[in-house]
């Protein structure tokens, strides 16, 4: 499809056709994990008490949804696990709301000081931080408090390395955007960022955490699990860029890949088509994981299949939130893009 009419004013379409998200391994039929709507109601009463929201923002989380993200991305977890997911989307995508468009976005140093702050709160002998003047602190330091509980030695030291990586990108995140206006991002640069700041790696470790996974660190270790984990954390920053362009460009957040490509000399479609491309080269790369997985034998072969699982809900499972989520577009405009692939962009001009 050729792009739709542009204005003189931005040379941006009016609309635009999207890869298709849901082939391959991401055709696989979602289960909703049965505990959705009583976590839901706790948790969203919760946080924005805990928060101090005010009606305006305690809605718009409410319409955001985690509790089906993690209800989708761990459809096997009991209540109480469950709960800790919803905790745990409701710290990182507040936290990370603060470096793509809040008060650490282009400031290195108080980005640096937050980061090293959580980062603390995974030693044993930290002390636990004020609710009331760090509360997104706090949150996590519980979230991680509930872990523990619930994980192996190795489970633990994964939590913590997936979490460093995290914290790790959105570091250089806050960098690339302080530097943006001296020079135009490569797309290569851009992936190797963007793997780490979509949160994916931390968010598998809680799906594995949620499901009971036990998987000893030499597995962990081994290029294929990180592959298969690397696919999944690609899948999602591809699709999250693509559904959250309309609200980053209206937010002014130049960190989406679209955006990057475009700049780089990319109409709005090539760089759709673009996204598309790198999405079925990770079908491919899931595969040949697949096919280079050693055999350890049946104790931990069982824990490689579910953290492999893991690995493929959290990117099924962000997707299909991603559609529904009035963070970006909405129930009704969700299911008419996933049915035309027609991205709407007449409201950006």
């Amino acid at each position: 499809m050729n792009e739709k009419s542009t204005t003189p004013a931005s040379g941006r379409p009016t609309a635009v056709r999207i890869p298709d998200m849901f082939g391959s391994i991401m055709s696989a039929e979602a289960v909703v994990n049965p505990h959705h709507f009583k976590i839901k109601a706790a948790a969203d009463s919760w946080i924005a008490q805990f928060l101090k929201m005010g009606k305006v923002e305690a809605d718009r989380n409410q319409k955001s949804d985690f509790c089906f993200c993690a209800s989708a991305m761990a459809p096997n977890a009991d209540a109480e696990a469950l709960r800790t997911m919803v905790d745990w989307l409701n710290w990182i995508f507040y936290f990370d709301d603060a470096f793509d468009e809040g008060r650490l976005d282009r400031d290195p140093a108080a980005a640096q000081k937050e980061i090293n702050q959580t980062l603390a709160l995974l030693d044993e002998d930290e002390e636990i931080p004020d609710k009331d003047l760090y509360p997104l602190q706090y949150l996590f330091y519980s979230v991680w408090e509930r872990v523990k509980k619930r994980s192996s030695f190795d489970m633990q030291v994964q939590f913590k390395a997936t979490h460093q990586q995290y914290l790790d990108g959105l570091r250089h995140q806050v960098d690339a955007t302080r530097n943006c206006g001296s020079h135009t991002q490569a797309e290569e640069d851009y992936i190797k960022m963007r793997r780490r700041t979509v949160g994916g790696h931390p968010c598998i470790s809680l799906i594995a955490y949620a499901h009971g996974v036990d998987l000893p660190q030499v597995a962990f270790e081994h290029p294929s699990i990180q592959e298969c984990m690397a696919v999944g954390c690609d899948l999602a920053w591809i699709h999250n860029d693509i559904i959250s362009y309309k609200k980053d460009v209206k937010s002014g957040i130049e960190h989406n890949f679209i955006t990057v490509l475009n700049k780089n000399g990319f109409s709005v479609q090539e760089a759709m088509d673009r996204a598309g491309e790198l999405q079925n080269e990770c079908y491919r790369r899931w595969y040949n994981a697949l096919a280079n997985m050693p055999v350890w034998g049946e104790l931990v072969d069982r824990e490689v299949l579910k953290f492999i699982q893991a690995c493929h809900t959290f990117p099924l499972g962000d997707l299909l939130w991603s559609f529904r989520t009035g963070r970006y577009l909405g129930a009704s405009e969700g299911h008419r893009l996933h049915e035309t692939r027609l991205l709407d962009l007449s409201d950006l001009e």
